[in-house]
């Protein structure tokens, strides 16, 4: 179990979308897609910053978690977001880290497995999503996998967190 409580804020970034999940050591406080309208990165990057921020003095978050795109999977631009969160958080002294896809589908499935096998991993932890997942399956949204991912990713963190407490 946990000695230090953590709250984290996970972070899916997208050109269009971010993914958010908040927890409060193991328990899901919030999760949402926020759409970013605007066309260039500095716009995007002022809308996600001030986002970020709120989400940070709001909850009083300890811990930023950023999913670490594919470089040939990736535009320059997403690149460049990702950078700049990843800035952002440690400029907030924020703990810092960042996990790709098979890393999050490594730590929460402990074998392997699919995004749609990651969803229902999680909704077995947190039933709240079940409605979400049946919907994401149904029209085989994207847009609702961006939440699943920053969930994921946050029990990643938290994951991660714990084993360092353990080894120390």
């Amino acid at each position: 179990m946990l000695t230090n409580t953590h709250k984290i804020l996970s972070v899916i970034p997208g050109t269009w979308y971010l993914g958010i999940a908040i927890f409060h050591d193991t328990e899901l406080m919030d999760w949402r897609i926020k759409y970013m309208p605007g066309e260039s990165v500095k716009k995007k990057m002022i809308q996600i910053k001030s986002l970020l921020s709120d989400y940070i003095d709001r909850h009083g978050i300890t811990v930023l978690a950023v999913k670490k795109m594919h470089p040939s999977r990736t535009s320059e631009t997403l690149s460049g977001l990702y950078e700049e969160i990843k800035k952002f958080g440690k400029s907030r002294k924020l703990i810092t880290m960042d996990f790709t896809i098979e890393k999050i589908k490594q730590i929460v499935l402990q074998k392997k497995g699919n995004k749609k096998l990651l969803m229902e991993e999680l909704t077995v932890v947190y039933p709240a999503l079940f409605y979400v997942m049946k919907r994401a399956k149904e029209h085989k949204s994207k847009y609702s996998m961006r939440a699943f991912e920053a969930i994921a990713q946050g029990v990643a963190a938290l994951d991660h967190l714990e084993s360092n407490l353990k080894r120390s």
